[in-house]
């Protein structure tokens, strides 16, 4: 397995973010966004991607999955993506949403660190 190729970037606005995030157009990769106020962190946002499908994240003071809205939304088959050191993270399926969803409740938060209303929130 191939090591994986780490970019890391510190931004200081949700605009240079969201351009950064625009960069990421490869088929499997993983984000992690961390928003910080001085010393003091304001969560994180984990994004996993694989093809159509991803896996999100956020952190506060515990974790909160992402879920679809659509309680009927399961993906056909069982998704691994690619973590951040390499190895794979296989999610329980009911946690694999569409990709384009996924990337949108990221934009949203880099905006207000705030739960996307897209999405539900474990």
């Amino acid at each position: 397995m191939p090591e994986p190729v780490s970019v890391t970037s510190t931004v200081t606005s949700a605009a240079e973010a969201l351009a950064w995030l625009d960069l990421a157009t490869d088929a499997d990769f993983f984000i992690e966004a961390s928003a910080w106020q001085g010393r003091f962190s304001l969560g994180d946002f984990c994004l996993w991607c694989s093809g159509e499908f991803a896996c999100a994240r956020i952190g506060e003071h515990r974790d909160h999955n992402a879920r679809h809205l659509d309680s009927a939304f399961v993906a056909p088959d069982t998704v691994a993506f690619k973590d951040d050191d390499g190895s794979l993270y296989v999610p329980p399926r009911n946690l694999i949403l569409p990709r384009q969803l996924a990337t949108e409740a990221l934009r949203a938060w880099l905006i207000d660190q705030e739960h996307p209303p897209m999405l539900r929130w474990d």
